[in-house]
């Protein structure tokens, strides 16, 4: 699959690959007609658990490939609105999974690109990288659903700023802004420890819980508090549960060799 390969380095994680050599993982049209697919494919998984986004050779992606762009205004009106919002629906793909799916960025993540690492749930940014919203430069308004996850990761005032300027924002700024959620030497190791962490968890709670967490968006309290009474009502039912329940409680009361097990209840 041209531009983009799927990796499987430990049971339950799916690492999906932008690799394009010596064009720093630009996305190209047969890139971006194929991502959405695939990622649905991955969504539709039962044995991905997690999914981790990056890029090839120290680069995430420099975003849309220049040629790819060009070509665009060739489409009709029709064609063009319905070939580009094909292309977008990667993001909302990425948004809207019951799969926890993590960005592990190296280097410039530009454009879409950006686009795609912020509809992740979580972003891990190695010191070399950068992100930039370069769109304005071209007279355009923002695309893979920047204008929406953008403001809600920095704010309305900083997200616009970026948007109206084209700067770029570097590592130490973006983990202030909210663009990264940790800095490190390698992203890419450091995010696959968290995937195999993830994945060797209870599949029905991380689905769940990733879930419930995404809707909270669109809820008041009230809602959410309702929303985690009936998915607590099914699974305190379940047979995982009463397993996983017995084993997490011999582990907390520590009843090994000359341990006490903790009193039942507490006074305060």
């Amino acid at each position: 699959m041209t531009g983009l390969t799927v990796q499987s380095p430990q049971p339950g994680v799916a690492l999906l690959v932008m690799d394009q050599p010596g064009r720093l993982n630009a996305l190209d049209q047969a890139m971006m007609r194929t991502l959405p697919g695939l990622l649905a494919s991955l969504s539709g998984d039962p044995e991905v658990r997690v999914i981790v986004l990056t890029g090839a050779g120290g680069a995430f992606s420099a975003g849309g490939d220049l040629a790819a762009i060009g070509a665009l205004p060739l489409m009709g009106h029709d064609e063009l609105e319905a070939e580009v919002e094909h292309y977008f629906q990667a993001s909302v793909l990425l948004h809207g999974m019951d799969k926890p799916t993590i960005a592990a960025v190296s280097g410039p993540a530009a454009g879409g690109a950006l686009g795609l690492a912020l509809a992740c749930d979580y972003r891990v940014g190695g010191r070399d990288a950068s992100f930039v919203c370069p769109f304005i430069n071209m007279g355009i308004p923002p695309d893979y659903g920047l204008t929406w996850l953008l403001p809600r990761a920095v704010g309305h005032g900083p997200a616009l700023e970026m948007a109206l300027t084209g700067r770029r924002v570097r590592a130490d700024e973006a983990l202030t802004l909210g663009i990264v959620h940790r800095l490190c030497e390698d992203p890419l190791a450091d995010t696959l420890a968290l995937a195999a962490t993830i994945a060797s968890r209870s599949p029905s709670g991380v689905e769940l819980t990733t879930r419930l967490m995404r809707e909270s968006v669109s809820r008041d309290l009230s809602a959410g508090v309702r929303a985690e009474a009936q998915v607590q009502r099914d699974l305190l039912h379940r047979a995982e549960f009463t397993e996983l329940w017995s084993g997490w409680q011999s582990a907390v009361s520590g009843n090994g060799p000359g341990r006490a097990a903790p009193p039942a209840t507490t006074n305060v």
